[in-house]
C-alpha cells in the first residue's frame, strides 16, 4: 500500500496500526470494510480494497508509526464513527479504542 507524502491512512486501520488490534476491519455483519487514505488535494487513485478520502488533514492531525502516516487516534476515531453504517458500530470502535489505550473517554469526548 502506497501512502502518498501528503496523506495518511486513517479510520479503522490507521488504529489498528497503532495497536487497536480488536480492530480487524470487518463490519458488524463480518464484510470487509475498505483502508482508507486521507490525500487532500491530490487525485490519488483507489486501489482494491482501498478508498481515498480528500478530507483537509493539519500538521497536528497526522503521525508516524513504524514508517506509515496515519491520522491521530482522535482524527482516525472521529473519521471512522462518520462512517460506519449504524450508531452501535460508532459505539463498538470507540470501545475498542479505548481498550487499545489509544484515547481516554476525555479524547474521545473531545476528539483531541
Amino acid at each position: 500500500m502506497r501512502v502518498p507524502p501528503c496523506g495518511a491512512l486513517t479510520g479503522w486501520a490507521a488504529l489498528r496500526w497503532g495497536s487497536a488490534t480488536w480492530l480487524h476491519g470487518t463490519d458488524t455483519w463480518g464484510h470487509p470494510r475498505d483502508v482508507v487514505i486521507a490525500s487532500p488535494g491530490r487525485a490519488v487513485r483507489a486501489q482494491p480494497d482501498q478508498q481515498v478520502s480528500a478530507e483537509r488533514l493539519g500538521p497536528d492531525d497526522v503521525r508516524e508509526v513504524d514508517g506509515i502516516r496515519v491520522t491521530t487516534p482522535a482524527r482516525s476515531l472521529t473519521f471512522e464513527m462518520r462512517t460506519v453504517a449504524t450508531v452501535r458500530e460508532a459505539v463498538v470502535v470507540a470501545d475498542m479504542t479505548l481498550e487499545a489505550g489509544l484515547l481516554d473517554l476525555e479524547g474521545v469526548a473531545g476528539g483531541a
